[in-house]
């Protein structure tokens, strides 16, 4: 109980919506939950299922506090001084949100309603490319607000990076702001009139082609690599950044020396290669470094 009391306030102090149910409160809320061996619970609004865009903003919330500092930029200049890098950035990395033929400028990422950058319109499209959880995070935060939404994707079903159960709460929170979701059709184009958008819309499958208007079009089609840090230390490691996949595949530790010059061993995973999630990014690392 003491621990799990300590759990409770941790994520309390990282940003995490949860409460503390004693054993009639579960009962009176999950009737059919057997409690006799149960002393408490901590459970959240979504019924317990994931809230992955909460509890990453909670980590990073707190690593704030604790002194880390993010960087999301480009890097333009690479120094060392012994076995310390410093790196001179400026810029950012860019969402892939160019797709279009005409009028990648008039639309907007869905990072940037994420991150807050830019503020959600009141008549809303949102193209998901990508099938994940940044574009139902997104539509979170834009039905929040009262909005009119779409949800609109070229695939014949919805989401499909996103595990069933996750996908519960995403559709249980859009479907009672009364989100509109549309399956195999595209977006083709986006042109701007007067204060409205006009989106193209059309189908992998033919015979679509219609127009229709609101005043925000967001996509989602993920990330391109923001790899400039890895270039910039290339030169600077032992390896080159490369990997011996024979000593890879076979658990070898990696014994790579393209520049014996080099103070490290360099190597690039997750979004720095492509974008992925988070779990591609912790199986890069775990396959790297475990035979160090």
């Amino acid at each position: 109980m003491d621990m799990l009391k300590a759990n409770h306030g941790t994520e309390q102090s990282m940003g995490c919506n949860v409460v503390w149910l004693t054993r009639d409160e579960i009962k009176h809320k999950i009737p059919s939950m057997y409690v006799g061996d149960l002393g408490a619970a901590v459970r959240s609004p979504d019924d317990g299922w994931l809230a992955s865009y909460a509890v990453l903003m909670g980590f990073r919330k707190k690593a704030q506090v604790l002194g880390a500092i993010f960087v999301a930029e480009d890097v333009t200049g690479i120094e060392r001084h012994g076995a310390r890098v410093t790196a001179a950035i400026t810029g950012s990395g860019q969402p892939h949100s160019a797709i279009l033929p005409e009028g990648n400028d008039l639309v907007t990422s869905t990072w940037d309603i994420l991150s807050g950058d830019v503020k959600p319109g009141t008549d809303v499209l949102i193209y998901d490319d990508a099938g994940d959880h940044a574009g139902l995070q997104a539509a979170e935060i834009i039905a929040a607000t009262g909005a009119k939404l779409e949800i609109m994707t070229r695939d014949r079903s919805f989401a499909p990076e996103v595990m069933a159960r996750n996908l519960v709460p995403y559709m249980r929170s859009l479907q009672e702001r009364d989100v509109k979701f549309t399956v195999t059709h595209m977006l083709d184009a986006v042109r701007k009139d007067g204060n409205q958008l006009v989106a193209r819309i059309g189908s992998d499958y033919g015979g679509i082609n219609k127009t229709q208007r609101h005043d925000q079009i967001i996509v989602n089609r993920g990330t391109l690599p923001n790899d400039s840090l890895y270039h910039g230390l290339v030169p600077h490691s032992t390896n080159h950044g490369a990997v011996d996949h024979h000593d890879l595949v076979n658990g070898k530790p990696r014994a790579m020396l393209e520049n014996p010059d080099g103070q490290f061993q360099l190597f690039r995973i997750g979004d720095a290669v492509a974008a992925r999630n988070t779990h591609a990014a912790i199986h890069d690392a775990l396959r790297l470094v475990k035979d160090l």
